[in-house]
């Protein structure tokens, strides 16, 4: 596994597609990434908005060669913002077929950053 450290702001660990992020023993918030898709992002929502999710994204980003893909309900509006605002590109809308929510298929690539 991978270990990044960054002072003041907390430890990047990856482990078998998994990365999280923990500061002081404490585990904020993780991706998951398998073959290019964006699985899940959380953070602890007492800690969002610190930069946290920019961390892990940002890791993943420079760690992967591939088009990183993800799916976003379309209601989402503050997760599409966020998804936007570090890259990613709406490529798709499409329907959940086990919720049947609306969603988005967002794609991020090297030559989408602005």
């Amino acid at each position: 596994h991978i270990i990044l450290f960054r002072p003041n702001i907390g430890q990047i660990m990856c482990m078998n597609g998994d990365t999280v992020y923990t500061k002081k023993n404490k585990i904020y918030g993780f991706i998951s990434i398998c073959d290019g898709y964006i699985a899940a992002l959380f953070v602890d929502i007492l800690y969002q908005r610190h930069g946290i999710g920019k961390a892990l994204l940002d890791f993943v980003k420079d760690k992967y060669t591939v088009n990183l893909t993800l799916n976003v309900y379309k209601e989402n509006l503050q997760a599409i913002y966020f998804y936007r605002k570090n890259g990613f590109i709406i490529k798709e809308e499409t329907t959940d077929i086990q919720t049947g929510h609306q969603e988005y298929i967002m794609q991020y690539c090297n030559n989408n950053r602005r």
